[in-house]
C-alpha cells in the first residue's frame, strides 16, 4: 500500500468511527436522564499514563463502560480467548480480544473511584450490521441501537447512592479536557506502538521481554513468547 493510499485509508476510518461514535452518544441520550449519567470520551490519569475510554454511564444497576469497536462482518470470540475473528469479503482477520482492553479499563475506574470492580459492566458496541457471535458471561457485545435496551434491561448487583455519587464527582472532576494533553495521550500510544513494532523485529516480546520463538500451529508458523503460557504474546509471519 502506497503512503496515498495509506492517508486516504486512515482518513476513511477516522470519518467511520467518528460516525460511530456520534450515533453511540445518541442513543445513550434514550437513557433516562433523572436516573443515567452519560460521560463520553473520558480521558482520566493513571500511574502509567493516561487511558482514553469511550464511553461510560453510571446508572442505578452499576457502571457500564463502553468500547466501541467500527468492525463489520461476522464477529466470532469469547470472553477469556486472546484473540477474535472476523470475517469479511471471503476473508478472515483475527484482533485482540476487545473486553481485555475495556478490561483495563474498569481496573482504572475501579481504582479510581473506589468501588469493587463487580460494580462494572463491560459493554462492546459493534455497528447494526455486524453479526455477533459472542459467548460472554460478565459482559455483552451489541449493536449501536441496542445499548440502551441492554443497559435498561440490566439486571445486577447496584449502586449504593453514595458510590454512584462517587463515580460522578471521580469522573466530572478527574476526566482531561485539555487539547494538549489529549494529543500527547495520542503520541504516547505511537511511541508505544512503535516500541513494540521495534521489540518483534529484534525477536523480543513487547508484552513481557521474553524472546520470540518461531512456532507451527493450526493456522500456520508464528512468532510465540518463550515464557508461554505465563506470556502468550504471538505474531503470526
Amino acid at each position: 500500500m502506497n503512503k496515498l493510499s495509506q492517508i486516504k485509508k486512515e482518513i476513511s476510518a477516522g470519518i467511520k468511527g467518528s460516525i460511530g461514535e456520534h450515533a453511540v452518544s445518541a442513543e445513550l441520550r434514550k437513557l433516562p436522564r433523572d436516573l443515567c449519567y452519560i460521560y463520553n470520551n473520558v480521558m482520566l490519569e493513571t500511574e502509567k499514563g493516561s487511558t482514553q475510554i469511550d464511553h461510560i454511564v453510571v446508572a442505578p444497576q452499576g457502571v457500564f463502560v463502553l468500547e466501541t469497536k467500527n468492525y463489520q462482518g461476522t464477529i466470532y470470540g469469547s470472553e477469556k480467548a486472546q484473540k477474535w475473528k472476523q470475517y469479511l469479503g471471503g476473508k478472515e482477520y483475527s484482533f485482540y480480544n476487545p473486553l481485555r482492553q475495556n478490561y483495563g479499563h474498569i481496573k482504572v475506574l475501579s481504582n479510581a473511584i473506589g468501588i469493587p470492580e463487580k460494580l462494572f459492566v463491560s459493554v462492546l458496541v459493534f455497528p447494526d450490521e455486524t453479526k455477533l457471535m459472542i459467548e460472554t458471561n460478565n459482559a455483552a457485545a451489541v449493536g449501536i441501537s441496542g445499548i440502551s435496551h441492554y443497559i435498561k434491561g440490566y439486571l445486577g448487583y447496584g449502586l449504593t447512592r453514595s458510590q454512584a455519587d462517587k463515580a460522578r464527582e471521580v469522573l466530572s472532576t478527574q476526566n482531561i479536557i485539555s487539547f494538549v494533553e489529549r494529543r500527547e495521550h495520542v503520541q504516547r500510544i505511537k511511541e508505544n506502538i512503535q516500541k513494540a513494532e521495534e521489540s518483534v523485529n529484534q525477536g523480543i516480546c513487547p508484552q513481557c521481554g521474553g524472546k520470540l520463538l518461531l512456532r507451527k500451529g493450526e493456522y500456520g508458523a508464528f512468532y510465540g513468547c518463550s515464557n508461554y503460557p505465563k506470556c502468550r504474546f504471538k505474531k503470526k509471519l
